[in-house]
């Protein structure tokens, strides 16, 4: 499941922006338009009724709360508009909800000119302010700080990143270990923190 996601992440990241899909829209207010959308370069919504439809309409993140897309090997993703603050950008993303909780967890990779890749975590307690939680600093020197300050709340999760537990956990896993770490670290949060 993390790999698909994974995956999926970098397909929209790239090829989605390129070609329309099947997908529904769901507005602030509530309602939804099920229909052809592409998403572009800037994450604005192109959206169509169908295929053949030539009415092409333009939607931004002041309407727009979620899409919900298609992908014919994946099935069906939700990615959240999340206004992203930093020195870099500050403007409305489409992100991919890793974890959905007390605190939500999200995933921005970002493309940084010749095939750089750099992969963004941010996190949300209760539909609050998105806080990045990994890099931060020069090297991500600054993210256990971070990590520490945004969980300060919950004692027995700070006495665990102490000891690097959550570390010692996705020692053996293949793949993006921050990832499996930020996933842990949250799903902990959520489910034993009050």
């Amino acid at each position: 499941m993390k790999k698909h996601l994974y995956i999926l992440t970098i397909l929209i990241s790239s090829t989605l922006y390129a070609q329309k899909t099947n997908g529904t829209i769901y507005f602030k207010d509530g309602t939804n338009k099920k229909g052809y959308i592409k998403i572009t370069q800037n994450d604005k919504i192109k959206f169509k009724k169908n295929k053949n439809s030539e009415d092409i309409i333009k939607y931004s993140s002041i309407e727009i709360e979620k899409v919900e897309i298609e992908h014919e090997k994946y099935g069906k993703k939700i990615l959240f508009y999340k206004k992203v603050e930093s020195p870099f950008q500050n403007s409305n993303k489409l992100l991919p909800k890793l974890i959905d909780g007390k605190v939500n967890l999200y995933l921005d990779i970002v493309f940084n000119g010749q095939n750089g890749v750099s992969h963004d975590y941010y996190a949300d307690k209760e539909k609050g302010t998105l806080t990045k939680i990994w890099p931060v600093g020069l090297f991500a020197n600054g993210s256990e700080k971070v990590i520490s300050e945004y969980f300060k709340d919950c004692p027995e999760l700070l006495k665990l990143l102490k000891r690097e537990a959550f570390r010692k956990f996705v020692k053996m896993k293949k793949g993006n270990k921050t990832q499996f770490r930020l996933e842990e670290i949250v799903k902990y949060y959520n489910n034993k923190c009050e």
